[in-house]
């Protein structure tokens, strides 16, 4: 006789030791850890009862049937979930711990393992998280628009990463059936109908006062919703772009949100915006669209109107860039250092834009040419070319003038800035007496540590300088460069205003020698018996630094820049030996400005016909000579002892090559320089001596940098501030408001 067969386990009892009794999903709130278990519990039971069998079935196979579950809820909730191998992966995960928790309930005598049980089953409350957006409010909200939670759900997500005390509700469904019939309109190409539509809208579609199903439905469940009526009139009126708006927010970098706040604030104060009408509400979504409009506009304005240039300015600075990087499906702003050159067309000052580069002369040689070449930016006609005197522009070799002449096949006049030529040898003078520097705002010596808090010191009795200052128009100065002039006035007279004792002099840095030479001014005026290393430095800004710089702005011509080394060289010859050393090493390295080239525009100027008619000389002899290769170009010996800044040079010693900006006027055009000691003035462009004009614009760079990201929106953003800075230069009073700043 056969043996009887050992009677099978009932599967329908099996129990989980941690959580109890498997079950279903509720259907009814997003589930946690606990119900994702109990649930991966009743799933496995159910298949396994299906089959008859006691073998267990591989955990992803049971994984790959929950997360659809799990996916199915969060769908219904109208909150748009991981993918499912996502929400699959996390279960195997969690799993692993849920089989160690067997264990420690497997061991209740032990006090460690029992401890962990209960942390356990305290985590297995909270959600289980599975949103493709985890961020926590509509404002600090980055991801992608089809993976963001819908405001009207903010309120339900909270509540269920929580206290979970909210339900899913028939409300949610039938907005779940709503979102799915639009995304099937989407998916089929069907034109969304006519009366969805938001902004002045006609809908003769459907008769007055009629609704379609969904709204009755929405009306049944919801008392508060109301369907919007069908009418023949404007849904809702028309705000257009707020184009002055947008640009005066660029003008002061204002927030998107900031702007919006007082936009509507104004608009509810004139009674535009009511309680009952808030058709006219600007929220930071539509001043940022509009932003984004305007600088297009702007930006399309100058690809327009762009022609060749005549001269070229540049300079670089490396700024901390916001830039955006994507991390899975969210946006993140991050902040890194990117090395920027500001490129301005002169004469005018005219912004042309800015491009991002590496440090060395060949990665920014190759920027400035491919921006050119991508705006189209002829440089056929380009003859000066301007920067400050760092060896990366100015290289005999390899420097950036040096390359884009190369890249030309061409000589172009080089304008290295005086305004920075000026301050190297009062730089020089500092380090010798105060040593060198600590930091980007720090001096080491004595006279450095007071130069911080020299406008809080009482002004005293001192021994005034003699100053030889230009008559120059202080309403062209900046209030740094208006209080040099001032001091500089005051230390001369021996008499320092209350008005000016009270003001605070610009902050010290090693970038702005200005705002450094002023604070030296300033403890000049409030030291007592002051040391020889403090005269001598006070000395020396009262009768060659601020003379020098006050002649450069008003004569600020490039043809006036030979003359204006001279006059440094002239006014420092009181010096001492070993201080009169140091300057004259300095300016023998950066005498750009007295290479034959330069030095031949000021000798045409000359009131006296002997130097003019010298100058053409040797301009012909030079024309005759081989010009078509590109000449080397570095700062001639100079002759501290002439008599004349035409002896400035050895003319044999040197080769003397055209002026570039003369390479249009025949020897019979030179010839009538020698009769006319004006031509110069009257058949060239002014192009300036200095960079000011760059200056300016590596300071909008820097706050555009700062504000907003990518390089299309930095020189958008640039160019409005510009255009509103050019429209409207000062808001004080009603009379100095320009309507036309938004058009």
């Amino acid at each position: 006789m056969a043996p009887t067969a050992k009677p099978r386990k009932h599967v329908g009892r099996i129990c989980c030791p941690v959580f109890g009794q498997p079950k279903e999903f509720t259907g009814t709130t997003l589930p946690t850890y606990e119900d994702v278990m109990c649930h991966f519990l009743f799933v496995r039971r159910e298949i396994m009862r299906k089959q008859d069998s006691l073998k267990e079935l591989p955990v992803h196979e049971v994984a790959e049937l929950v997360a659809k579950n799990i996916s199915d809820i969060w769908t219904k909730a109208s909150i748009k979930p991981m993918p499912l191998k996502s929400i699959e992966n996390k279960i195997i995960r969690y799993n692993k711990r849920y089989i160690q928790s067997k264990f420690w309930a497997s061991r209740p005598n032990s006090k460690a393992f029992t401890k962990k049980l209960a942390e356990f089953k305290k985590d297995s409350k909270s959600l289980f998280e599975v949103a493709s957006c985890r961020c926590d409010s509509d404002e600090r909200c980055r991801c992608l628009p089809e993976n963001r939670i819908a405001s009207r759900e903010r309120a339900f997500i909270a509540d269920q990463r929580t206290s979970r005390l909210m339900y899913i509700g028939h409300l949610d469904k039938k907005v779940t059936d709503m979102l799915k019939r639009k995304q099937e309109r989407i998916n089929k190409n069907v034109e969304v109908p006519q009366r969805y539509h938001k902004l002045n809208t006609l809908v003769p579609t459907l008769p007055e006062n009629e609704v379609d199903d969904d709204e009755q439905q929405f009306e049944a469940e919801d008392p508060e919703f109301q369907a919007p009526r069908r009418t023949l009139q404007p849904k809702t009126k028309r705000q257009g772009v707020f184009k002055a708006t947008s640009k005066i927010a660029d003008r002061f970098g204002l927030s998107h949100a900031a702007v919006a706040a007082v936009t509507t604030a104004v608009l509810e104060d004139k009674g535009l915006v009511t309680p009952v009408d808030k058709s006219l509400v600007v929220d930071k979504s539509k001043i940022r669209r509009d932003r984004e409009t305007v600088r297009k506009e702007t930006q399309q304005e100058f690809i327009s109107t762009n022609t060749g240039i005549l001269g070229l300015y540049f300079d670089g600075k490396t700024d901390s860039t916001v830039k955006i990087e994507k991390r899975g499906n969210t946006y993140h702003p991050t902040n890194s250092a990117e090395e920027h050159i500001s490129l301005v067309e002169e004469p005018g000052g005219k912004y042309l834009g800015h491009v991002a580069s590496g440090k060395s002369a060949l990665s920014s040689s190759k920027a400035i040419l491919e921006y050119c070449n991508q705006n189209n930016i002829n440089l056929d006609k380009l003859e000066v070319v301007g920067c400050d005197g760092t060896v990366t522009n100015t290289g005999h070799l390899s420097g950036i003038i040096m390359r884009l002449e190369s890249h030309l096949n061409r000589s172009l006049q080089w304008q290295i800035c005086l305004l920075h030529f000026n301050e190297l040898p009062l730089r020089h003078l500092i380090s010798v007496f105060d040593g060198p520097t600590t930091g980007p705002k720090c001096f080491a010596g004595e006279i450095g540590s007071q130069l911080k808090s020299c406008e809080t010191m009482p002004v005293v009795k001192f021994q005034p300088i003699e100053s030889d200052l230009p008559s120059v128009d202080v309403n062209l100065l900046s209030n740094d460069q208006q209080y040099l002039l001032n001091m500089c006035r005051a230390v001369a007279t021996g008499e320092v205003p209350n008005s000016l004792a009270e003001m605070k002099p610009g902050p010290l840095n090693h970038a702005r020698w200005l705002t450094a030479a002023c604070r030296i001014l300033r403890l000049y005026v409030a030291t007592n018996a002051p040391p020889e290393d403090l005269q001598t430095l006070t000395k020396y800004i009262v009768k060659v630094y601020a003379p020098v710089w006050f002649s450069v702005k008003v004569n600020w011509q490039f043809y006036n820049s030979s003359l204006h080394v001279w006059s440094m060289i002239q006014f420092s010859r009181y010096l001492p030996r070993k201080y009169r050393e140091i300057v004259d090493l300095t300016i023998e390295r950066n005498a750009y400005a007295l290479h034959p080239e330069n030095l031949l525009i000021a000798m045409l100027r000359d009131s006296r016909t002997t130097v003019r008619k010298s100058a053409v000389t040797m301009i012909k002899e030079a024309r005759e000579r081989d010009e078509d290769t590109v000449r080397e170009y570095r700062p001639p010996a100079i002759n501290f002892k002439a008599k004349d800044y035409p002896q400035l040079i050895d003319w044999k010693a040197v080769k003397v090559t055209s002026p570039p900006v003369l390479h249009k006027f025949d020897n019979v055009a030179l010839e009538s320089i020698v009769d006319d000691p004006f031509f110069i003035e009257e058949n060239l462009p002014a192009f300036p001596c200095h960079t000011q004009a760059v200056e300016r614009t590596v300071q909008l760079v820097t706050k555009a940098s700062r504000a907003v990201a990518t390089a299309e929106r930095r020189d958008g953003f640039i160019r409005n501030v510009i255009a509103s800075r050019q429209t409207m230069p000062k808001f004080r009073t009603k009379a100095q408001y320009n309507c036309n700043s938004s058009s």
